[in-house]
């Protein structure tokens, strides 16, 4: 049986339609909950959010919006195009409509910075906000500032569903996601991806994140060619009660092809706001399929030689370069209290979408082989990297002359966190400890984790 569109409820807003759903799928001696509204972005419906309602309507009632000049609001668009603002006056009036006060708030792409427009200014309404794949600055988006030369002619549509449908889903996706995405996309008006386009570069909510009141949880793909990942962490670290997770090997459209591991980080937040307990840690709630934790922001490493920090992190481990910068003066001098301070840094993404930095300062202090930290000196004790099989990274490592001071082993006490998991540790030519960790092998653990050296 083929799946069927969810029924929606139409409301008149200045004689223009905007069409939602509601779902409700609790029991009926079920408490109060607390509703979510689902907002999606560019070129999509309310239909992307199906598999996220089957997961969350059990415990809580669902409203779910199809955004102007998008599903059945698709034929309201003036021949203008809107300003920002009165997208997030039609959130407010979709809600009054359908009687939703207090709410969760998750919003896709553009979809998402309506969202965190409508919590700065209604902070009494908005109990959480998560965002995915979504701006809050439009001068850091790339690669749509051509869009409205692009679609204005048939053959400039099509090559625009192409780069939406490549950039939402990258090379290696399910084939149907693909077909029904583009066939969103295709019937998309140009008109509307002029006028949004618009929007989103005109945007810039950052006096409003900055006094956002509601938790907000960013959920980032790692490979966004619309809204990288620096994007979510200037916007998580930008909300005073802000989070940042990041979905490994994921392009912008990470709520299609991801969205498991959305709903994943979604309920421990929604959790953690309510006040209930989380049902697991980092390795159990992403168990399935990308189950290593990450290292927040980034972890931020001194190396003597920058090229040389980068003949080991990345020509050895395989971490991917993503940018460099040369910082002298002012900021730099401010935060090492170096004199006349110059620096030089390198950012690296790892696997799993945390992120390495080598940094080079001037002037040095003592290089000498003599002084390398030990283990037990104060300090970083090491960076951990989780991978599939830790043998059969270790015998890579070792065979590219990667020095290990511990074997892989296994931890056998029942009673420790990571029963059933193997660690082996080695060191970068500078004394900083690493440690490769993954499920032994038969001990029933999930894998899919990304490994030190591949991309997927």
């Amino acid at each position: 049986m083929t799946a069927q569109p969810l029924d929606r409820q139409t409301i008149d807003v200045d004689g223009d339609e905007l069409a939602f759903a509601t779902v409700d799928l609790r029991p009926p001696w079920a408490p109060d909950a607390t509703p979510i509204v689902f907002l999606h972005g560019l070129g999509l419906s309310l239909d992307v959010w199906r598999p996220w309602i089957a997961a969350v309507a059990a415990d809580r009632p669902v409203l779910a919006i199809d955004l102007r000049g998008h599903g059945e609001s698709a034929a309201a668009w003036s021949a203008d195009g809107y300003p920002f603002e009165r997208f997030v006056d039609d959130l407010e009036r979709v809600l009054d409509a359908a009687g939703v006060d207090a709410f969760h708030f998750v919003g896709e792409s553009f979809g998402g910075t309506i969202g965190l427009a409508f919590a700065a200014a209604n902070p009494a309404r908005v109990r959480s906000v998560t965002t995915c794949s979504t701006a809050f600055d439009g001068t850091r988006i790339a690669n749509i500032a051509h869009w409205p030369d692009l679609v204005a002619t048939e053959e400039g549509m099509t090559t625009w569903v192409e780069e939406i449908v490549s950039g939402r889903l990258g090379p290696d996706v399910d084939p149907a996601i693909a077909e029904w995405l583009a066939a969103r996309q295709r019937n998309i008006d140009p008109r509307v991806v002029t006028g949004i386009a618009i929007c989103l570069m005109g945007v810039d909510l950052s006096d409003a994140v900055g006094k956002l009141q509601a938790p907000l949880l960013v959920i980032s793909p790692e490979r966004s060619p619309f809204v990288d990942p620096s994007n979510a962490e200037a916007l998580a670290a930008a909300a005073p009660r802000g989070e940042l997770a990041f979905v490994s090997g994921a392009f912008h459209g990470v709520v299609l092809s991801h969205w498991r591991d959305c709903v994943a980080r979604l309920r421990p937040f929604l959790a953690r706001v309510e006040g209930k307990p989380a049902t697991g840690g980092p390795l159990a709630t992403g168990l399935d399929g990308d189950w290593v934790s990450g290292i927040g922001s980034h972890i931020a490493i001194e190396v003597p030689d920058i090229e040389a920090g980068l003949r080991f992190y990345r020509d050895i481990l395989g971490l991917e370069e993503d940018w460099r910068h040369a910082l002298e003066g002012g900021f730099l001098t401010a935060v090492t209290g170096l004199e006349d301070a110059t620096g030089g840094v390198v950012q690296l993404l790892c696997p799993g979408g945390s992120r390495i930095e080598l940094w080079l300062h001037q002037p040095r202090g003592d290089d000498d082989a003599t002084t390398r930290r030990t283990i037990v000196d104060p300090g970083l004790d090491h960076v951990s990297f989780g991978v599939r099989d830790v043998r059969e990274v270790h015998q890579r490592l070792a065979a590219a002359g990667v020095r290990f001071v511990v074997e892989p082993i296994d931890v056998e006490d029942p009673q420790h966190p990571l029963h059933g998991w193997q660690a082996a540790y080695f060191e970068d030519p500078w004394g900083t400890r690493l440690e490769i960790v993954g499920p032994s092998p038969g001990s029933g653990l999930a894998s899919g984790a990304h490994e030190i050296g591949t991309r997927r």
